[in-house]
């Protein structure tokens, strides 16, 4: 964890691999490694597998299933990261980062009005949560802009 830290992926990389070697029931080993290959897309397959293996083993742990509906929507499988945040948002999360990437799934599935009832909840969850605001905002400029222009009326 020092090494992730430091920013010294390759050398945490290398001490995660020897932790889960030494204890393959390390469940956060499995899932920080799991973290760290969900960066790569030729490690993904793995990514999946260890953070699948994770939350089977923790079923309560929303930050993992979080990071596996991350890595189902990195790899095309839309439909397995859907459930995977319905389940995150079957109890109100705490976090705003969970609405704002699951609307970020949505708007890329034509659901806008979806994403923005989930943007608002992450401004409401996190009022100061930039990412939030920002495609809060991107929506509200793709809507005017996509608005008909008003008639002008003469007098």
């Amino acid at each position: 964890m020092a090494f992730l830290h430091k920013k010294e992926t390759e050398k945490a990389t290398g001490e995660l691999k020897k932790a889960s070697q030494l204890d393959p029931n390390n469940m956060e080993a499995a899932v920080m490694l799991g973290r760290l290959y969900s960066l790569y897309e030729q490690k993904r397959g793995l990514a999946r597998e260890l953070l699948e293996r994770a939350l089977t083993a923790e079923p309560h742990r929303d930050d993992v299933r979080f990071d596996l509906a991350r890595v189902y929507a990195l790899t095309g499988e839309e439909k397995k990261s859907l459930q995977e945040f319905q389940r995150i948002f079957a109890d109100e999360p705490r976090y705003g980062l969970y609405h704002t990437e699951f609307a970020k799934i949505l708007i890329a599935a034509g659901e806008k009005k979806a994403a923005r009832s989930h943007l608002q909840r992450a401004i409401v969850i996190a009022p100061d949560f930039e990412p939030a605001k920002k495609l809060l905002e991107s929506l509200d400029k793709e809507e005017k802009g996509a608005a008909p222009p008003e008639e002008k009326k003469g007098n």
